[in-house]
């Protein structure tokens, strides 16, 4: 490997793993992550397989660890962006990590555990190999016919040239030069349209033109950073604060969203656990984050003319069918959010708005308290600037989470509740709330709790759950589809069971907790 910055480990251990053995194991991280393939439970069979050697799982996951304390960059996320976040890696090893990568990709769909597979994993992998074979030959289909677009363009564009060079005197006919030109250039522009309508369709009919799982919880780990930062700014005590004001409507609301319980319940929970004005200050700053970020309908949509695009999308829906609808419809959203003028003046115009509610709110909450536990607010410009960058992250994710058909709810996990790992994150440093943002849960602390063993406390970051979008029955005739159902949900996040999707939620990132 390239020349290590730090020390780590013993020079024993150092013989252990030659850089090809930890060009192999990078190479497989990034394999996982690209397929979503379970890392663990495949990385002991593989390095087996490549490298004859008989390594345990926890040797491997040491082992990734170790590497990137020693070339990755910091902020970066090794078990979410693979060996991509290790910038100190010599060019030669980065060219051979990928060309390991591609022939990984080009060899198999996976990695067997055992040299016979139960029947039905057999039927399960094969049934997975005839699927990704059907799609990659949809795609060199779409390829073929884009080569023959391409080749009859050159064709004509040769058949102009020779055309041109008959000519007595070419040179004397800018015009005609010009023109050439300018067709050259619109025939390559409409091919490379052609070729991007044809890979968002696929994407669409996915459902894969929204972000990623990794991308969403990357953003919200950021985000949950940033809201701590903020609410470090006003200076909040780490000690037990005093009882809460009942006076307040809107501080009721949001200690019932974060509690579910009355302020008289929730002063007598603070006293029993001893929660500090700073966690209390940012479970709560979390939960404006929800209501005013993530929760309402946004961008909002045009008053006027909303009909005709209402008579527009039926008429769509009517002549051709629910696929067009679709992607007529999400395309357009896609360009909208990609639009500079939307990036750079309609999301901070947003976020500056709500920004100036939070600090409005908060203002108003320190007016009601008692001298001992009031909030050193100070100057609002700085905060203002700390929650217009919040904000302006969260509305830049919810818009590109309306790309996704899948609907989402952020869920506080109540004082009281048993600690699950499976949907949360222990908070494990109230002095440093940079700290638990970048333990992500690949890191496997080894301090981590296990299910049942201790409660929360107070959650301080929701979690978010997806609720993908169920099949439609293909029966039903289009003039009696709702088109609503086919096009982007402004709404995409809700709160009650009312809104409440069928189908089991998917957890796409945990919640942070107090123990």
């Amino acid at each position: 490997m390239a020349k290590r910055t730090k020390k780590t480990g013993s020079a024993n251990e150092a013989r252990k793993w030659s850089t090809e053995e930890e060009l192999h194991l990078l190479a497989w991280l990034d394999h996982c992550i690209k397929n979503e393939e379970n890392f663990d439970a495949t990385v002991v069979t593989h390095m087996k397989t490549k490298t004859q050697r008989a390594l345990t799982e926890k040797q491997c996951k040491d082992k990734v660890n170790r590497i990137w304390q020693c070339y990755g960059s910091y902020g970066s996320k090794v078990w979410l962006e693979g060996s991509s976040s290790l910038e100190c890696l010599l060019e030669e090893e980065k060219q051979r990590i990928r060309q390991l990568c591609y022939e990984l990709d080009a060899s198999s769909l996976g990695v067997q555990h055992d040299d016979k597979l139960p029947e039905e994993e057999i039927e399960k992998q094969t049934r997975l190999i005839a699927e990704k074979e059907a799609r990659i030959k949809e795609q060199q289909y779409q390829i073929f016919n884009l080569e023959n677009d391409l080749s009859a363009t050159r064709s004509y564009y040769e058949k102009l040239l020779r055309r041109l060079e008959n000519r007595s005197d070419p040179i004397h006919n800018p015009e005609f030069l010009y023109k050439l030109q300018n067709d050259n250039t619109a025939i390559r522009r409409k091919l490379e349209h052609a070729r991007e309508s044809q890979s968002n369709e696929l994407r669409i009919k996915e459902d894969t033109l929204g972000p990623a799982t990794s991308e969403i919880c990357r953003d919200l780990y950021r985000l949950e950073d940033r809201v701590a930062t903020a609410c470090s700014a006003f200076g909040c005590s780490t000690s037990t604060i005093e009882p809460l004001p009942e006076t307040p409507v809107r501080l009721r609301e949001l200690i019932a969203r974060v509690s579910g319980m009355s302020i008289q319940q929730f002063n007598a929970h603070m006293v029993s656990t001893g929660i500090s004005g700073r966690n209390l200050f940012r479970s709560l700053a979390a939960a404006l984050l929800c209501e005013l970020g993530f929760e309402p309908s946004f961008p909002e949509p045009l008053d006027v003319g909303s009909l005709l695009l209402h008579e527009y999308r039926e008429q769509v829906l009517i002549q051709g069918d629910r696929s067009a609808l679709e992607c007529l419809d999400f395309l357009a959203h896609k360009s909208l959010f990609s639009n500079p003028y939307f990036v750079s003046n309609v999301i901070p115009e947003k976020a500056c708005g709500l920004a100036s509610e939070v600090i409005q709110l908060l203002a108003e909450w320190n007016s009601h308290g008692t001298q001992d536990q009031s909030l050193d607010l100070g100057s609002d410009a700085p905060k203002e600037e700390l929650f217009q960058s919040i904000f302006t992250k969260a509305l830049a994710l919810k818009v590109q989470l309306l790309l996704s058909k899948s609907r989402y709810t952020l869920v506080f996990p109540a004082p009281g509740t048993s600690f699950d790992p499976v949907t949360m994150r222990r908070h494990t440093d109230e002095h440093s709330p940079r700290r638990s943002s970048l333990q992500l849960d690949l890191d496997e602390s080894p301090v981590q709790p296990k299910k049942g063993d201790e409660l929360v406390k107070l959650c301080l970051f929701p979690a978010l759950y997806a609720y993908p979008k169920q099949p439609d029955k293909e029966s039903i005739p289009p003039q009696e589809v709702d088109s609503e159902k086919h096009v982007v949900n402004y709404r995409n996040f809700f709160v009650n069971e009312d809104g409440l999707m069928t189908g089991e939620p998917v957890v796409v990132s945990k919640a942070v907790v107090l123990l």
